[in-house]
């Protein structure tokens, strides 16, 4: 913070410095980029330009909306173009391939192409994917926590379920033919980890007739900082004290199952992240790094009703020792066990009327925070 006020320009009183109309040299490629794509399509009534998404060290995004007709009936979609701005090219070029090679992953957008491109001669690095219309992760904590609201464990077990999915498509891109949600298959997993993960990184979508039935997908994007790790568990530089402090008290060890070994250092950075996000939405807090989310998640006042199981198992993704935590394997079977969709019966008097854990809230809660929420 600028003693006089903010980075941006911001004065104490609320005025603005003269300083404030000038821009860093990337903010000002980014906003030439910007221009660039609205004129792209200036002249086709089909499409409009709504509004840049996202801050700008991984490129410049906009919102496009299209009308069309599908047999004489009006149809609107929206979708995003990222394009490269310097310094980001490498990035954009990056997460059109991994978007590319996890297309068919049900918890990943997917890349879009459509003929008549009128962004072919932007000379930018650029790809064109779906646009989640209800907003980020972050955006429903914040609404959450402004309501003092607590989630009900379905709710948490629901996100779970889709940071899961997007993992186990990350290790095993689906082959198709069709969209679907992830699963495991024969042969080791990929080395890609997300390297991102965070809730600015992870969108809803819309309800479906599927897992998605009370609360919406859930997808992970932004590519652009994803690295491949090589194979094996690094357990060489281990902070014996932060073992001491989380793992050996939870005993954590004792979970460990020898028929799923199939695991790598992407897989576990990916499995850590997971459960720092978990411990960060169980507990309504603003970001944590893993050593607070490890604190937040021991600490039994932290959401007192939240379910046992849920808790253990965000403990674990969270271990120091990646060796302690779960496997993609072991959380696939898992959720073919339905530990991930447990009904409202399984909470007694809080699955029933208007109670925490039943369809009514939950409904209610996604209604209010999710697709009704301000996504601007």
């Amino acid at each position: 913070m600028y003693p006089w006020g903010n980075a941006r320009g911001g004065t104490p009183w609320g005025g603005v410095g003269s300083w404030e109309t000038q821009k860093s040299p990337e903010e000002e490629e980014s906003e030439r980029t910007l221009n660039a794509i609205r004129d792209a399509f200036k002249n086709d009534d089909r499409f409009t330009c709504e509004r840049p998404l996202g801050d700008i060290h991984n490129g410049a995004a906009m919102i496009i909306k299209e009308e069309y007709t599908v047999e004489g009936q009006p149809r609107v979609r929206r979708f995003v173009v990222k394009a490269g701005i310097t310094g980001a090219h490498h990035s954009v070029r990056k997460e059109t391939r991994y978007l590319n090679s996890l297309a068919l992953a049900e918890h990943i957008p997917r890349i879009i192409s459509f003929q008549d491109h009128p962004l072919m001669n932007l000379g930018v690095p650029l790809f064109v994917s779906e646009y989640m219309e209800h907003g980020t992760l972050n955006r429903f904590q914040e609404r959450l926590r402004r309501a003092d609201q607590i989630l009900p464990n379905r709710i948490l077990w629901s996100i779970f379920l889709c940071l899961i999915r997007a993992c186990i498509g990350m290790a095993w891109p689906p082959p198709g033919p069709d969209v679907g949600p992830e699963q495991t298959r024969s042969g080791d997993p990929t080395t890609l980890a997300h390297n991102d993960m965070h809730d600015e990184n992870l969108v809803f979508g819309d309800l479906d007739s599927s897992d998605h039935s009370l609360v919406p997908v859930l997808k992970l994007i932004d590519f652009g900082e994803s690295v491949e790790l090589p194979a094996g568990a690094d357990e060489s530089r281990l902070n014996e004290n932060n073992v001491n402090q989380h793992d050996r008290v939870l005993n954590l060890e004792a979970y460990r199952l020898d028929r799923y070994s199939r695991r790598n250092r992407g897989t576990d950075k990916n499995i850590l992240d997971v459960g720092v996000n978990m411990s960060q939405i169980i507990a309504q807090r603003g970001e944590v790094f893993p050593n607070g989310a490890r604190a937040l998640i021991r600490d039994p006042n932290v959401h007192p009703s939240l379910d046992p199981d849920l808790r253990l198992l965000v403990q674990r993704c969270v271990a120091v020792d990646p060796l302690n935590r779960p496997t993609l394997d072991e959380l696939m079977e898992l959720i073919n066990n339905s530990y991930f969709n447990r009904p409202a019966s399984h909470y007694g008097a809080a699955g029933e009327g208007d109670g925490l854990e039943s369809d009514e809230t939950i409904r209610k809660i996604v209604s209010t925070y999710i697709l009704s929420g301000d996504t601007s």
